[in-house]
């Protein structure tokens, strides 16, 4: 009685293709893709969405730039720092002229 050729690979593995190596990889991208594939499907359907357009404001250059005005708590904050900064500036300067 004759017994079937068996290939075998250098590592033994069942499947030709398949090095020993990569097994770890093959199972990990099966095991994302199996989880990919569940959040799709526990994914809830997303509402209808805003275009840039409707979220921001647009130059008419092209390309386009889309911008936010600032708010007035915004604006204030920065004027502020920007007074302060000046004040310490002329301070400083006067400092130093009197020093001279």
């Amino acid at each position: 009685v004759e017994e079937p050729t068996r290939i075998v690979t250098s590592n033994g593995a069942a499947r030709p293709g398949t090095r020993e190596w990569d097994k770890e990889k093959v199972n990990r991208d099966r095991r994302r893709e199996r989880d990919r594939s569940s959040e799709a499907e526990n994914r809830e359907p997303i509402g209808p969405t805003k275009s840039l357009e409707e979220l921001f404001k647009k130059t008419k250059t092209t390309p386009a730039l889309y911008w936010k005005p600032l708010s007035e708590e915004t604006i204030k904050r920065k004027e502020e720092a920007r007074n302060r900064r000046m004040l310490a500036a002329l301070k400083k300067k006067s400092r130093s002229r009197s020093r001279s």
